[in-house]
């Protein structure tokens, strides 16, 4: 707590004392209509340590909210990549560390919105995976005090990063339900909250009937969000070339620029 009890004076200075970081400078204000002087200042230490906090609030607020929207499972919401265990296993070894550096550089990856495939059979730790990446790209958020030209001083600015998980099957039948639906949600706005997460994972790709017009409502997401280089992650337990014929050539093409990355599970399951 600041005390703005002077403890030293003089023509030029004057400095002021704070009962937690001790004696600080104060500022000299005079009045240019009757030369009344005014010494007036706070305690920087006392100030920075309010913007820290201020900083790590408004983060912590931010990040809170962007997991609760996440659509990471319940029982995946406590995991990370350390409770992926590859042992000895050199497949494993690579594929962790291909997910661990692209949520790594993922300011970059979101800047050329480069997308991933992951295949590979069931219980090889793909959907577990993907939500230790969401987890780890939503809390690359952070606050900063930036300069505003507006204002003429720093504001508190977040920067977002948000990640959301789906599966085929959730993503097209929301979109099914929005036709001819009173609610007021269509299928654009549906398309276009997609469109808002920086990173979309959608998993079990391949579990739809996969006919005409699901590869369309498919294909206008994925497209939707490459149209504004936003990543998207197509998870499936089909083999890369069968996800081609389930997805079609326009999507996987539209995956495949930027060097996109695309990853093999070829383990047996953890569920054994």
């Amino acid at each position: 707590m600041t005390d703005l009890k002077i403890i030293s004076s003089s023509d030029d200075q004057q400095i002021g004392h704070c009962e937690k970081h001790g004696a600080y400078p104060l500022k000299k204000f005079v009045n240019k209509f009757n030369d009344d002087v005014k010494w007036m200042g706070s305690c920087q230490k006392c100030e920075e340590e309010k913007r820290v906090e201020e900083i790590e609030n408004r983060t912590a607020y931010r990040i809170k909210g962007f997991l609760s929207c996440s659509g990471i499972p319940e029982r995946f919401k406590d995991y990370s990549f350390d409770d992926f265990k590859t042992g000895s296993h050199a497949g494993k070894k690579n594929v962790l560390q291909s997910i661990k550096d692209y949520a790594q550089d993922f300011t970059l990856n979101r800047e050329k919105g480069r997308c991933m495939t992951w295949c590979g059979a069931p219980g090889t730790g793909k959907t577990m995976l993907s939500c230790c990446m969401a987890k780890a790209i939503i809390h690359k958020t952070y606050s900063a005090y930036e300069h505003d030209e507006h204002y003429g001083e720093d504001q508190l600015v977040t920067h977002d990063y948000m990640a959301h998980i789906t599966t085929e099957y959730v993503l097209i039948r929301k979109i099914k339900n929005s036709w001819g639906s009173g609610a007021g949600l269509t299928e654009e706005s549906i398309i276009s909250n997609l469109c808002e997460p920086d990173l979309l994972a959608i998993d079990e790709v391949g579990v739809s009937f996969g006919s005409e017009a699901e590869k369309i409502l498919l294909y206008q997401v994925i497209n939707s969000r490459y149209e504004r280089t936003l990543p998207t992650i197509l998870i499936s337990n089909l083999n890369h070339t069968d996800l081609e014929k389930h997805c079609g050539s326009r999507i996987m093409d539209r995956m495949r620029e930027n060097q996109g990355i695309q990853l093999t599970f070829n383990w047996e399951s953890y569920r054994r």
